[in-house]
């Protein structure tokens, strides 16, 4: 079941070619006997993740799903990337630690999961059962967004105020980057906006007030 969700997955983030149909053999042969070549393991469960945490193995998830889901919560620190935005914004997603993939019962991110490891990121893999799987092992790593304010996901700069007081060029702080977090703190919202750096990865920016941040039409 989650196999065939996960390979319409993939037919969406990654469009299948049709093939030409072979030309018709001359004299046909018995095919050789060719053993399958096994799946790759892609799929870990929230016990195995936190294993690998108390290893001391450094883990970043990242949560592909749609912004309507990851405004009723996400896990803390999450990178945030929907599952259709992920093929164009691949250079954000780490290569050097241990990736999470998770959606919301396992099946996109099984499909995610697969893709990036096509993609050469080799230590991706699929979390089962979803964000639940690893909440249960870690309650604290629950965030639930507050309502009102920029909703996570939205497309969005530092303004020119912000990046004066931050210290940051204005090259830097012109480029476009996407909520990643935001949480009550006191009587307001404090952001994270997550600026992509141009040689791969993604820049956090804590602690950011809404007037620190200038909404844009799309990353």
């Amino acid at each position: 079941m989650i196999r065939r969700i996960a390979r319409r997955v993939l037919r969406t983030i990654r469009p299948e070619k049709k093939p030409a149909p072979p030309p018709t053999p001359r004299a046909a042969a018995p095919p050789p006997e060719v053993e399958p070549e096994p799946e790759p393991e892609l799929e870990v469960d929230g016990e195995g993740a936190a294993a690998w945490r108390d290893e001391g193995r450094s883990l970043v998830f990242l949560d592909i799903r749609e912004p309507h889901e990851i405004n009723h919560g996400h896990i803390a620190g999450a990178l945030i990337i929907p599952m259709n935005q992920v093929p164009h914004r691949i250079t954000e997603i780490p290569t050097d630690k241990t990736l999470i993939v998770y959606c919301a019962a396992g099946a996109r991110s099984f499909g995610v999961a697969h893709y990036l490891r096509e993609q050469g990121i080799e230590d991706a893999w699929s979390l089962i059962g979803g964000i639940g799987a690893w909440t249960e092992q870690d309650e604290s790593a629950w965030l639930s967004p507050p309502s009102g304010g920029l909703r996570v996901s939205t497309p969005a700069r530092l303004t020119e105020a912000a990046a004066e007081r931050l210290g940051r060029d204005n090259a830097r702080a012109a480029r476009a980057g996407t909520v990643q977090e935001a949480r009550k703190v006191g009587e307001g919202v404090r952001y994270v906006l997550g600026i992509p750096r141009p040689g791969g990865g993604v820049d956090r920016v804590e602690g950011l007030a809404e007037d620190d941040l200038e909404k844009i039409g799309r990353l």
